[in-house]
């Protein structure tokens, strides 16, 4: 059992598992944080993609507005799962600007200023091509993290 887990959220299937997993490892009276990054890059690319011949005629805050109702929703889903007796939850946002890094080293930095003693996230199942290209979220963790990481992958049942 561990007294202070960072739990990585972003509404999948995946990090449904990983909270789950967090919930069953956490010591009584410990600490759940749950950690949403904001990448602001991620609105960019959607309306970068929906742009016709280089125009970028769409509205950013509209995927902002988006991603703010689906972090809602995440929120309630996450807090559900991981409500149990004498454990404090929390919450965090941490949104992540233009060209200040990844989203892995945005929650990583968020656990460790929380003194956490573990990281879980949960395994995506990603394209291998499209993971060797750019990397995976757990790949960051498990390279750059010196607290200890548990990649979980997505649960057949939710």
């Amino acid at each position: 059992m561990v007294n202070r887990l960072a739990v990585a959220v972003d509404g999948s299937p995946a990090s449904w598992a990983a909270v789950q997993y967090a919930v069953d490892a956490v010591d009584q009276g410990g600490l759940l944080l749950l950690i949403d990054v904001q990448d602001v890059k991620t609105f960019y690319n959607d309306c970068t993609s929906e742009a016709v011949a280089g125009d970028l005629s769409c509205d950013v805050r509209y995927f902002m507005k988006a991603w703010d109702k689906a972090a809602e929703h995440a929120q309630q889903e996450a807090m559900q799962i991981a409500s149990m007796q004498g454990v404090e939850v929390e919450w965090r946002i941490v949104k992540l600007p233009p060209n200040h890094g990844r989203s892995p080293q945005a929650f990583y930095e968020a656990a460790i200023r929380e003194h956490v003693d573990l990281l879980v996230t949960g395994k995506h199942h990603g394209l291998q091509l499209l993971e060797g290209l750019f990397g995976s979220f757990p790949r960051w963790l498990l390279l750059h993290s010196q607290t200890p990481v548990a990649v979980v992958p997505p649960s057949a049942v939710h």
